[in-house]
């Protein structure tokens, strides 16, 4: 938090090394504490009509009195943005002073003004659910603020180690956020969304230095869900009536067999289709999330799909190739799908592309090197945790091993009895 407030000041000096026929001009000195900035005031007064002890002008004549009045006026206004800073329970500096009395827009350097700068610009570039996300964040940033800042606001310089610490502490205890008690990785979730913001104003160069470079961003490793091949067989093979469900339905066996997440997929394009080296339909495309490309032969189960909505209308993109659809709207879908197939998961649109990972190419020997690719993963590391080997691919691969081996297994007597 910045230092407290004691001291505010403003007074006039002129330059007498630079006087240009026979006038002087007249600089503003903004004291805050023992923070000072001289600033030019665009004004001049004659050598002679100057009270260098006062700091003011002197004289009876028109012209003095009318430069008073402007000078008293710079000083009110000045006063008035000093007032307004402190009225607003935001540490700030004499910088912040100057930047309002120019009309900087200081929001933008406030960890609020941050966020709502960081949604306006990106509403149009990231989904609803996403931008919702961000808007989740900033009102637990906002209560934490309340509760233990008692502020409604701080500038970006303010955003430090403590504060990122504290925060965590504050929203790991229901008992002061108010909310619910987060677990690690939903924590962590809101962190990396407050450090995109910090990187925002890094970019825009309104932050000096990152505030989050000494603390140290990391995720519990987590079991992802994902659907066997029996039971995407069930969804595929689902008769369904009902025209929305079953568009829900292909979109996401679709997903099943390209990986791609569902922002990927209502932003398919026909331009994002092409036949690849081996004569066969590949997907080219960059991923929105992180605008890796991606390369993928579409498997047969996909292209039927793509071939099915052909000559559809409704797409979110121009040349599209399937129907826009929220993801909202697709997951509830999902859930009566789910329960017509009886699948007790929760099913969501994301877990198709953990199958596609899991089922679809790891459990039938494509290499992870070759999923991680497809998924448009940067890093092994990132598809090992999408990518789970199931059992029946390490049962299949042991059982080839046995085979290899020639030993029979002898299973003992007791095992035999408890299963």
């Amino acid at each position: 938090m910045g230092k407290v407030v004691t001291t505010f000041n403003v007074t006039f000096f002129v330059r007498k090394d630079r006087v240009v026929k026979g006038e002087m001009p007249i600089y503003i000195s903004v004291n805050l504490n023992r923070q000072r900035l001289k600033i030019a005031s665009k004004l001049s007064v004659n050598v002679n009509n100057w009270d260098s002890k006062k700091g003011i002008p002197k004289g009876n004549v028109i012209s003095v009195k009318q430069l008073s009045m402007k000078l008293a006026d710079i000083k009110s206004k000045f006063f008035d943005c000093f007032h307004k800073l402190t009225m607003s329970k935001i540490s700030f500096t004499v910088e912040d002073v100057k930047n309002l009395y120019f009309g900087v827009d200081n929001s933008k350097y406030t960890l609020m003004g941050m966020f709502e700068y960081h949604h306006n610009t990106f509403i149009n570039k990231i989904e609803p659910s996403t931008l919702a996300k961000y808007i989740t964040t900033q009102n637990y940033v906002k209560q934490f603020l309340k509760d233990v800042m008692k502020k409604s606001d701080i500038f970006m310089s303010d955003l430090n180690l403590k504060f990122l610490t504290d925060f965590e502490m504050y929203m790991s205890n229901s008992s002061k956020s108010g909310y619910y008690s987060n677990q690690p990785n939903t924590l962590t979730k809101h962190i990396v969304k407050i450090r995109t913001i910090a990187n925002l104003a890094l970019r825009n160069e309104w932050i000096d230095k990152d505030p989050f470079a000494k603390y140290k961003v990391s995720y519990l490793p987590t079991n992802r869900e994902f659907l066997n091949a029996t039971e995407i067989q069930l969804i595929e093979n689902a008769t369904i009536e009902n025209p929305m469900l079953k568009i829900v339905k292909d979109l996401f066996i679709f997903s099943c067999y390209t990986g791609l997440a569902y922002i990927d997929v209502m932003q398919l394009s026909y331009d994002n289709l092409s036949i690849g080296i081996d004569k066969e339909m590949w997907i080219n495309t960059n991923r929105a999330k992180t605008d890796v490309p991606v390369k993928l032969p579409v498997l047969p189960q996909a292209a039927s799909i793509i071939k099915k909505y052909e000559n559809t209308k409704l797409m979110k993109v121009e040349n599209g190739v399937f129907p826009f659809l929220t993801n909202p709207s697709i997951n509830g879908q999902l859930k009566i799908i789910a329960k017509k197939c009886g699948i007790s998961k929760n099913i969501t649109f994301h877990m198709a592309r953990h199958s596609f990972a899991t089922t679809v190419t790891l459990t039938n020997g494509v290499p992870i090197e070759t999923v991680s690719k497809m998924l448009g993963h940067t890093s092994i590391k990132t598809t090992q945790i999408y990518a789970k080997v199931v059992d029946s691919k390490i049962s299949n691969d042991m059982m080839m091993l046995r085979e290899k081996l020639g030993n029979k297994q002898e299973i003992p007597t007791q095992i035999r009895a408890v299963n």
